[in-house]
């Protein structure tokens, strides 16, 4: 192979093998915070009710 393709191929490697580590040490720290606030509201408990703008209420029926 030639030293130009070669070097080529170690850089293409080199980042790819660095986005992919920066994207999993992301995805674990994600994964703990969310983890995290779920349980602190779950102990909190701050809501009784949840409003979802876009949805229509109705008395008599449910809307799915």
């Amino acid at each position: 192979m030639k030293p130009f393709l070669k070097k080529t191929l170690k850089i293409v490697l080199y980042v790819h093998a660095v986005i992919l580590t920066a994207l999993l040490l992301a995805h674990c720290s994600y994964s703990n915070y969310a983890k995290k606030s779920y349980e602190q509201a779950k102990r909190d408990k701050p809501y009784d009710v949840v409003i979802v703008p876009g949805v229509r209420y109705e008395k008599t029926t449910t809307n799915n």
